[in-house]
């Protein structure tokens, strides 16, 4: 992208700065910097931003991660979460070429199983398909970054089992996971192999592996109900773990901490460069009220300053 220069901006080493463009409908940010970045001869802060053309062509997708995670409520029913992440390997940013929404583009499907509703779905970024029973995913994917989606959501969940299923729709890299809460369910599978019960920076949880799938095959597990007097279901959230993010309950942020702990995947700061860069895309469009906007912005901004301060002290 051609340089440009931005005049009268004050920079101030306590600031965090980023720049951000849109070409062919996505909006694309830069790397954060902060003021005291900027060139002790000439005070300039260089801020390179990187634009990609635009494909719909899933050929260079992969799936790097998934992992389910369930745990059965209180009111009878069963809570799972699930998390993927998609890897982006062509030169372009991905996306379909249809619109899901006026001026929102699918982008990754995620079809949940019969009988399953989401619950704590993050409508700025996802799409609920009823008729379909499927998630949309709105978020372009950047070549050669971790894109994370996370869904929670609950179904179903008697004696006689309950069956999840999943749509693999493109290569996978690693293999496949299920962590449960510990002796509350008994798994029919013939991909999954248990790996007995093991401790995780969550908690301790019955895991299972399975081999990695091909585009195209359906993961399927059953799961049954364990002795209910032995092992009374818990009133607590899935996984035990409560995340409160401005009075809110999120829980799969907590997994996807989780993972971030395990796998080392996304920075804090990327995710919230990436909150704001969608936010902006909203705006734009006119998809949320100017107050609302710059509420969420600011709050955003106020949460990366903080991350950004805090990564850098964390620098050798």
């Amino acid at each position: 992208m051609a340089a440009t220069d931005s005049e009268d901006v004050p920079i101030d080493p306590q600031y965090v700065y980023m720049t951000s463009t849109t070409y062919n409908e996505v909006t694309f940010v830069s790397d954060m910097r902060t003021g005291a970045d900027a060139s002790s001869d000439t005070g300039v802060l260089d801020m390179p931003l990187t634009v990609y053309g635009v494909t719909s062509d899933p050929a260079d997708l992969t799936i790097s991660l998934l992992l389910h995670q369930a745990a059965p409520r209180s009111d009878g029913t069963l809570e799972v979460l699930l998390v993927t992440q998609i890897e982006n390997h062509s030169d372009k940013v991905y996306r379909q070429s249809s619109f899901v929404q006026p001026n929102r583009y699918g982008v990754i499907p995620i079809q949940l199983p019969a009988g399953a509703v989401p619950i704590g779905l993050d409508t700025q970024r996802y799409v609920w398909d009823q008729a379909s029973s499927t998630i949309i995913d709105t978020m372009p994917i950047i070549p050669n970054t971790d894109h994370i989606i996370h869904v929670s959501y609950i179904m179903p969940f008697d004696a006689g089992g309950t069956t999840l299923t999943f749509n693999v729709d493109y290569p996978m890299t690693n293999q496949p996971e299920l962590m449960l809460v510990p002796g509350q369910f008994r798994v029919e599978s013939s991909q999954f192999k248990s790996q007995g019960t093991l401790q995780f920076s969550g908690g301790m949880f019955d895991d299972y592996v399975g081999d990695p799938l091909n585009a195209g095959d359906l993961l399927i597990f059953t799961l049954y109900p364990s002795d209910p007097v032995a092992q009374p279901p818990s009133p607590q959230p899935i996984l035990g773990i409560v995340l409160t993010v401005v009075g809110v309950v999120t829980i799969a942020l907590a997994a996807v901490l989780i993972i971030q702990q395990r796998r080392s995947s996304l920075s804090s700061s990327e995710s919230l460069v990436a909150q704001i860069a969608q936010l902006d895309l909203l705006y734009r469009d006119g998809q949320i009220a100017e107050d609302v906007y710059e509420t969420r912005r600011a709050k955003l901004k106020e949460q990366l300053a903080a991350v950004i301060r805090k990564e850098k002290r964390g620098k050798p």
